[in-house]
């Protein structure tokens, strides 16, 4: 009503209110529709603005003020100036300004005035500390969805695409990991290749082992592919603390991922604790048992943030090592592709999206050849307490 208000005369403030109005229907339509019906080439197309009904004899008129298109993959096409001009798409800007969303709003991530932002982008909304810790302790985090897309595109030059590929994830289950449609890894790679099957169990260690494997490997097309997602956890807090995170309803943070900093504490407290068995708890004694040779290295690390970020980066390693040990390639034709996408999912606390640090990126044929296509990956943001600059995510 202020914005109404802010009108000189009945009629200024009439026509207001129809903006008003514009937006509030197009925030709900967004609330409302998602993108799980889409295939990647399927198009969601938004033409919104406001009938003026004319009195009298006159035709009733339409004042466009959105145009956009958005496609199975994600992309946006901002359509207003290429069809009614840029006077047209200026006026537009001005009359429905941008928003900015907290934490939960514009849930489903379609085109919205809401996200005034591009892919590798945060929109201001992840503190200064945690982009400072980014910088430190995970640089090569990306936004999910542009990583998503650099690796879709690379894998379509090697003929992988989502009717010829099954993908099985390989993510620890903690809701953190899947709660954002559109901005999780995880969900975004299930939405592009469709049906995902589940290897992992606690901190993305594939704990469905070589029946898992054997199980998900008989479901290939003939002369398919296969993608692996495998991603452990960490958290970062809005004070740029790594390990935890802020869950939802709760007055304070809790540990990310728990069963690692749980395994971590306790060898802590007792380093005899990896000869412990519980036939009811095999996951998280296993995590205990492979983290113990590891623990003299972490504890030298300086600083809580240091040791959690390496403690991280050894439950990738262990999990890495985990998967080596029951993939085969038994199941390949010709011209199969066994392609693993590894690194770490990174849950950022507060209204931030959370980002993904790929640690490696290779590509096999049933020959044996492994291509690392790690390298590929340059920087894909810069974080600094400042700002976040965009660079090429692969290099040329």
């Amino acid at each position: 009503m202020d914005a109404v208000n802010g009108g000189d005369t009945d009629n200024e403030k009439m026509a207001l209110l129809a903006y008003e109005t514009y937006v509030m229907v197009e925030e709900m339509l967004f609330d409302i529709v998602d993108r799980k019906w889409m295939s990647p080439d399927s198009k969601l197309i938004l033409l919104g603005g406001i009938m003026i009904n004319m009195d009298g004899d006159a035709p009733d008129l339409f004042l466009p003020l959105n145009f956009e298109s958005i496609s199975g993959d994600g992309e946006h096409t901002y359509l207003m100036e290429k069809v009614f001009g840029a006077d047209q798409a200026d006026h537009a800007v001005k009359a429905t300004p941008m928003r900015k969303c907290e934490k939960g709003d514009n849930k489903n991530d379609l085109v919205n005035k809401c996200i005034p932002c591009k892919p590798t982008e945060d929109c201001g909304l992840m503190t200064a500390a945690q982009k400072a810790s980014l910088a430190v302790n995970f640089p090569k985090a990306m936004n999910g969805r542009e990583l998503e897309q650099m690796v879709y595109q690379k894998l379509a030059e090697h003929g992988v695409n989502p009717t010829n590929t099954v993908l099985t994830q390989s993510s620890c289950p903690d809701e953190l990991n899947h709660d954002e449609f559109s901005q999780d890894l995880s969900q975004i790679m299930g939405n592009r290749w469709g049906e995902v099957f589940h290897l992992g169990g606690l901190a993305g260690i594939p704990f469905t082992g070589l029946t898992g494997w054997g199980a998900f490997s008989h479901h290939v097309p003939k002369d398919g592919n296969i993608i692996v997602l495998l991603a452990p956890h960490v958290g970062l807090t809005e004070e740029g603390g790594v390990g935890k995170v802020h869950r939802h309803g709760q007055d304070h943070s809790t540990s990310a991922c728990g069963a690692a900093v749980g395994a971590y504490n306790l060898l802590k407290k007792d380093p005899t604790a990896n000869t412990r068995t519980n036939e009811n708890d095999f996951q998280q004694d296993y995590i205990v048992k492979a983290l113990a040779p590891h623990m003299e290295e972490i504890l030298a690390a300086s600083g809580v943030n240091a040791r959690q970020t390496l403690l991280a980066n050894k439950m990738h390693d262990i999990a890495s090592q985990f998967l080596d040990e029951i993939v085969d390639l038994k199941w390949m034709g010709p011209n199969s592709k066994l392609v693993i996408l590894s690194g770490l999912m990174i849950n950022v606390d507060g209204a931030s999206a959370d980002v993904f640090e790929p640690l490696s990126f290779t590509i096999q044929g049933k020959d044996g050849k492994k291509t690392d296509m790690t390298e590929n990956f340059s920087q894909g943001l810069v974080w600094s307490a400042d700002k976040i600059i965009q660079t090429p995510l692969f290099a040329k």
